[in-house]
């Protein structure tokens, strides 16, 4: 839409274009060669040229830093699989010369568009500090949907088209495959059965009493220093989540994370879901009682983490002083909100209120299957989390004046 042209390279199936890039970093030479092969001329402001799986071929991620430096006016995106893992480990990343973006699944506001549910939305955030009885039924309906299909594009694409559980299933197995073949396809030899084998204990994981994430139930013996970097690859790939311990919560929160007490969650809460063969049904009835508290606690927090993130960045912990423990941390405007969840509409949030009395925070959160109530302890439906980030900033405004 914005462009004359569009110039679409994909560097793994078509390796012509890749040894493009092999005899030298000539910004010039490099349009020139490629503009022949397409046949497009490549031209500055009126092309988008775009390099698609860039990690098959390490000499064009390099050049990216002489695009920006001697291409001024050509226009280049670059996308990748696993591209995570590429940028962690490459000494030909371009450090500041290039503006990344982090894709992740669809949240839930994108979910409710891709179903067609923009004047729903529309509706809803004029006010979120009300909200209509009705639409507060629809929205909820909506939810337990998205728990099931989750924000990967493929599941979404097959639930829009379908309304068919078999279908999503389908394209969540298909995913999960395509992972499985990228550990073996890209991590090296040694760690491809690890990396393997965290991924698939961390739902089992994530549903123990305190969620925490530990070495020696990947695998029997399992330690640290054998499994970590197996666990570091899947974060590094974007596939899965660390959240870290914080005891005393004090801004900046990283200085204070507990590198050695963490909890591990997937980046999709319907992909979660399918590793644990959940159906549909576990998710519209919940009355029916096919998901047990444990499993809908850990499923609700996971669905959480990943809406927080959508909105906050992934710098985000959690709490525990003795027997005391609250879900999520966030920092935000330099105030830390603390964030208590429950998957239902019982609220008793006794960790909570310990935490406020001792450390008095500007604001804090209930997300729940309740209405909004706005407040200095917010209530925030689960359906609304969007919702947020509006209410801390009207709320630290309303404080600090």
């Amino acid at each position: 839409e914005r462009y004359r042209n569009c110039v679409y390279v994909n560097l793994e199936k078509q390796p012509a274009f890749c040894a493009v890039f092999e005899k030298d970093h000539d910004v010039q030479r490099i349009v020139s060669d490629i503009s022949a092969l397409s046949r497009t001329k490549i031209e500055k402001e009126d092309t988008l040229l775009i390099l698609d799986e860039i990690q098959s071929c390490p000499r064009a991620l390099a050049s990216l830093k002489y695009f920006q430096e001697d291409g001024k006016g050509y226009h280049v995106a670059c996308a990748g699989s696993l591209l995570g893992i590429v940028l962690a480990r490459s000494s030909s990343k371009p450090v500041g010369k290039t503006e990344d973006l982090t894709m992740y699944p669809m949240d839930f506001h994108e979910w409710m568009i891709a179903n067609g549910e923009d004047l729903l939305w529309e509706a809803v955030s004029e006010n979120p500090g009300t909200l209509d009885a009705a639409l507060a039924d629809r929205l909820e309906r909506l939810y337990r949907e998205y728990l099931f299909v989750g924000g990967m594009p493929e599941a979404v694409k097959s639930w829009v088209t379908t309304h068919d559980e078999e279908e999503v299933s389908k394209a969540h197995d298909g995913i999960l495959n395509w992972y499985s073949a990228d550990m073996l396809g890209h991590a090296p030899n040694d760690d491809s059965d690890k990396i393997f084998q965290v991924w698939t204990s961390i739902p089992s994981q994530l549903f123990t009493e305190t969620g925490n994430f530990i070495f020696s139930h990947v695998r029997k013996g399992g330690r640290a220093r054998e499994l970590e970097g197996a666990l570091q690859w899947l974060v590094d790939a974007g596939l899965v989540h660390k959240v870290y311990k914080v005891e005393t919560p004090k801004v900046p929160m990283k200085q204070q994370m507990d590198l050695i007490s963490f909890k591990a969650y997937l980046c999709d809460v319907g992909l979660l879901g399918r590793m644990m063969n959940l159906t549909l049904d576990a998710y519209l009835y919940p009355e029916l009682g096919l998901l047990s508290d444990d499993y809908r606690g850990g499923l609700t927090e996971n669905f959480v983490l990943n809406e927080i993130i959508h909105l906050f960045g992934e710098d985000v912990c959690f709490w525990r002083s003795g027997r005391e423990e609250l879900d999520f941390l966030i920092q935000h405007r330099s105030r830390i909100v603390p964030v208590e969840v429950k998957s239902g509409r019982k609220v008793r949030a006794s960790s909570l209120g310990k935490y406020i009395n001792e450390y008095d925070p500007v604001a804090a959160a209930v997300v729940s299957m309740n209405p909004p109530r706005i407040a200095r302890v917010m209530h925030v439906p689960l359906y609304m989390i969007w919702s947020m980030r509006k209410l801390l900033n009207d709320r630290i405004d309303e404080v600090t004046g």
